[in-house]
């Protein structure tokens, strides 16, 4: 679920690629119905379908939600005679399918996020030239999945860019509808200007670099990380409260102010976030985004270094800025009333 939602790929537009590759699959499999699907946590969603007027279905109604967990094409002869489909809703109603192939499509990590099918309302069998040659087409479409992640990742980081990451905070939010949790956290490094003023911005640029490959260790595959902009990440925990994600984020805390950095032994880094809950029935990212930031906003205020967690009960929201900081350009909070660089009793330049 996090390699589908990383690919922000779920209720996008049709493409001209994928449609192509559909139309082909059909002539080659000489079937009527074939289709690129992506399967969701309780869905099968249609990228491009050639044959039929469908957009999605109940996963467990659908092939797709077995071929995923396959490593080789799932072929099926005969779904009236087959135990594990007979039942299905492809096949108990129109388009009354009959005969399937599938090939499950996966993504550079290893995580299958659908299949490249074909359908076909008689019985019948495939010959193992087409199957094969619907494998390479497969190919096609997990390299256009590829092309999508990298045009869609921040090049210093490696995490989502700004547009991906919201995309993946509209997929939780559709989750969190449907009864499941999420919640949003923003990190902020804190007077990461004076790192870019002091040292230069190549010591930033490696500061962030290395703040971004511990925050890739310090956390499961059901954690989102995008770059919103400047020294700020978004950091998405599907099914984890925000009680939950403070406590994983506060031991993240405490490593990014242990971090060292070659060539500078005195320099230190720490980090405030602020966490906020999705809650289910809102439709705009606006409402989770201002929560986080609302409480970031409270760490800073408070000293920094810390994890901050939005509380539905208080006013918090009076307490943040006027408008999210990071869709203001330039960005800056309070730079002026922070005093110079400090040497702490330890030596170290504290940033």
């Amino acid at each position: 679920m996090a390699a589908l939602s990383r690919l922000a790929i779920l209720d996008t537009d049709s493409e001209p690629t994928y449609d192509h590759i559909t139309r082909v699959a059909r002539a080659l499999m000489q079937t009527p119905i074939a289709a690129v699907s992506l399967v969701d946590q309780d869905r099968t969603w249609y990228k491009s379908v050639d044959g039929i007027d469908l957009s999605e279905m109940k996963r467990r109604s659908s092939f797709c939600d077995t071929t995923i967990r396959r490593r080789e094409p799932l072929v099926v002869l005969d779904a009236l005679t087959d135990k594990n489909f007979a039942d299905s809703a492809l096949v108990a109603s129109p388009p009354h399918v009959r005969s399937y192939v599938g090939v499950p499509l996966k993504l550079a990590d290893g995580f299958t996020v659908g299949t490249l099918c074909a359908m076909d309302v008689v019985p019948r069998t495939f010959q193992m030239g087409q199957i094969k040659a619907l494998r390479e087409l497969a190919v096609c479409v997990e390299n256009e999945f590829e092309l999508r992640l990298k045009a869609s990742l921040d090049p210093l980081t490696g995490f989502l860019g700004r547009t991906a990451f919201f995309s993946c905070i509209e997929a939780a939010q559709r989750q969190v509808n449907e009864g499941l949790c999420a919640t949003l956290a923003i990190l902020d490094l804190d007077h990461f200007k004076r790192i870019n003023d002091t040292l230069g911005h190549a010591v930033g640029d490696e500061v962030l670099r290395t703040v971004a490959a511990t925050c890739s260790t310090a956390f499961d595959a059901h954690v989102d990380i995008g770059r919103l902009g400047g020294e700020e990440l978004g950091l998405l925990f599907s099914r984890r409260t925000g009680k939950a994600a403070a406590s994983q984020l506060a031991g993240l805390a405490r490593r990014i102010a242990s971090l060292s950095f070659d060539g500078h032994p005195y320099l230190r880094v720490t980090a405030s976030f602020g966490v906020g809950s999705l809650i289910a029935g809102e439709t705009s990212l606006t409402a989770p985004l201002r929560r986080a930031d609302a409480a970031l906003y409270r760490a800073k205020a408070s000293g920094r270094n810390q994890v901050c967690v939005f509380d539905e009960d208080s006013d918090d929201t009076k307490s943040a800025p006027a408008t999210l900081p990071y869709l203001r350009q330039p960005r800056v909070r309070d730079l002026e009333r922070i005093p110079a660089p400090l040497v702490g009793a330890t030596g170290s330049l504290m940033v």
